[in-house]
């Protein structure tokens, strides 16, 4: 598989590191009830000065973390955004600001903090492409122990996470992972019809028609991702041969003074082409 085709798995996008914290308002009492070499005992007591307050703030926190988080990505390493779709990212950052704000002006006890810092990931980045490439193969091979466990509540999570996470893939390779999370899904909703409502026993359920397209498509995640570790990132293109030839065309020619009185020279010789060295090429030498 040639570099480009590597790069070309996932889209140019934004890593987003979102932090948020709720501070005030709330005191904690540790009493050390019995302390030696074996065990430790002790007791806390919360103490929060506005109950109503703080219960609005944790509500208006987590308001704000869901305007940034609706526009990205979800993955193992963080938060991403496509690169076309920033400035919804940053119309989000500024609603998630107001809303902070306004809760920091009424609150009397309680404060929030919010922080966000945005870096390019670009389509050629070797190391997201292999990260990405290896969660989506994860989250596949969950659906399907899902599937030959009969754990509805598994194949869904996983699903929901692998359709967050391809948010970042470029197509066709967005469209292999939907392909897994439609198969996965639709085993969920069987499992529900016939073994949590039906009665049915699991292992009268077939399901290696499910598994074995969920495995095809894993094992094409994890090859991408095997290549994208493969090559290094400074690693240049490798000229093709027909590449190879136009460069040499295209070299520039030495200028040469005129005679004054040139005198004729021979026609230059045809120059015999060595077959063994594009023995690989498909040359018609007739």
């Amino acid at each position: 598989m040639s570099r480009r085709t590597k790069v070309a798995a996932i889209r140019p996008g934004i890593l987003v590191a979102f932090t948020s914290r709720l501070q005030g308002g709330v005191r904690y009492t540790r009493t050390d009830l019995e302390t030696t070499a074996e065990r430790s005992h002790w007791e806390t007591v919360k103490e929060t000065d506005d109950p109503a307050e703080h219960a609005r703030g944790v509500k208006e926190r987590a308001k704000a973390q869901a305007l940034i988080r609706a526009v990205c990505a979800r993955t193992s390493f963080g938060l991403l955004c496509r690169q076309d779709r920033e400035d919804d990212l940053d119309a989000a950052i500024a609603r998630a600001g107001d809303v902070v704000g306004v809760f920091n002006i009424q609150a009397t006890t309680c404060h929030i903090s919010i922080s966000v810092l945005k870096g390019r990931v670009a389509a050629d980045d070797l190391q997201a492409v292999q990260a990405i490439t290896e969660e989506l193969a994860d989250l596949i091979e969950q659906m399907r122990k899902g599937v030959l466990a009969g754990d509805v509540k598994a194949i869904r999570d996983a699903a929901s996470k692998a359709t967050s996470a391809e948010r970042m893939l470029s197509e066709p390779v967005a469209a292999s992972a939907r392909a897994a999370v439609v198969i996965a899904r639709q085993k969920a909703r069987e499992l529900v019809r016939r073994v949590e409502k039906g009665g049915e026993k699991l292992a009268n359920i077939s399901s290696g028609a499910t598994t074995r397209a969920l495995l095809t498509r894993r094992m094409a995640f994890l090859e991408l991702a095997s290549n994208a570790a493969a090559l290094p990132a400074d690693e240049p293109e490798q000229p093709s041969v027909i590449d190879a030839i136009r460069a040499r065309d295209l070299k520039p020619t030495p200028t040469v003074a005129a005679d004054p009185e040139p005198t004729p020279e021979p026609e230059p010789a045809t120059p015999v082409l060595d077959r063994q060295r594009f023995a690989d090429i498909d040359i018609d030498w007739s």
